[in-house]
């Protein structure tokens, strides 16, 4: 009698062993694979693509993850990976630029100067996601380029003494690195800045009886270990030529610095003086930041 309750004893036992492995047998993915939401933030920034190629890859040299893909800029993505670290990369093509796998770089053209980007965004990131629950991974993504504006006033009296006006900018970023979105790596360079003379027509009534010459161009960044030159040549119409030279790098030293949110463009403000005596003799003016609005006659 004793030995059949023993007996009857241990079949519970293991009865009851099974029942609990049961309830929590799970396959080889359940254990180890990490579900992993995975999407972008512009940080309330537009989009400057409608999709991103997106490089995933795992951080362990054990886990064989490398994947490249591409998600429209306001979807999210699904991922079954392995629980490990993992770095990713977003990024998107722009006119005159070439990621080198650290730095995006800015072509030159036939003259040597900088090429115009287009507008793009990109980031970088690393994330761990947990086995056996739900993760989610937000990457944020950063504009790499900004809009400077140069606008000049020039008094009545240079009314038929300028007919054009050519502007260079040295001391530009020619490479910027995407991990840091610093621009020390490679040389500077100099971009030029088309100057046009606004149409009077759709000029503000607080601008009535000036000339003004504006000009926009869209930036990679300063490069922050040089000066920023600007080179003004004024092209008069008696045919003679003056060049004028300013440095604006405490005007620029801030130009870098969007960091998070919406980029806005950088306006700058100057007078230019031409001597109302015979012969040619200008003056640049100090400089005063603006805002888009000051170049909505050029818009029109």
């Amino acid at each position: 009698m004793k030995t059949f309750l023993k007996y009857t004893a241990c079949l519970l036992v293991i009865a009851a062993l099974a029942g609990c492995n049961k309830k929590e047998l799970y396959t080889h993915e359940e254990l180890y694979n990490a579900s992993t939401l995975l999407k972008v933030d512009w940080l309330g920034a537009s989009p400057t693509a409608s999709t991103l190629q997106l490089h995933v890859w795992s951080v362990a040299e054990a886990i064989a993850v490398d994947t490249l893909f591409c998600l429209a800029s306001d979807a999210t993505v699904r991922l079954e990976l392995p629980e490990a670290e993992y770095a990713v990369v977003a990024t998107h093509d722009a006119a005159h630029i070439r990621f080198d796998g650290e730095c995006f770089c800015l072509a030159t053209d036939a003259g040597g100067l900088l090429s115009e980007p287009g507008e793009f965004s990109a980031g970088a990131g690393v994330f761990r996601p947990v086995a056996q629950q739900e993760n989610t991974y937000v990457l944020q993504l950063f504009s790499f380029t900004r809009k400077l504006a140069l606008r000049f006033r020039l008094d009545r009296e240079a009314d038929g003494r300028i007919a054009s006006i050519n502007a260079r900018l040295g001391g530009m970023a020619s490479a910027r690195r995407l991990t840091d979105r610093t621009t020390t790596r490679d040389g500077a360079g100099i971009v030029e800045i088309a100057v046009e003379r606004e149409d009077a027509s759709g000029m503000r009534a607080a601008d009535e009886g000036g000339i003004f010459f504006s000009g926009s161009r869209n930036l990679l960044g300063v490069h922050t270990n040089e000066r920023q030159i600007l080179t003004l040549t004024l092209h008069y119409t008696n045919g003679e030529e003056e060049t004028l030279e300013q440095d604006l790098s405490s005007y620029l030293q801030d130009f870098n610095n969007h960091a998070s949110g919406s980029v806005e463009d950088l306006t700058l403000n100057a007078g230019i003086t031409i001597a109302g005596q015979p012969g040619v003799s200008a003056t640049l003016g100090d400089w005063e930041p603006g805002t888009d609005s000051d170049l909505d006659a050029t818009e029109k």
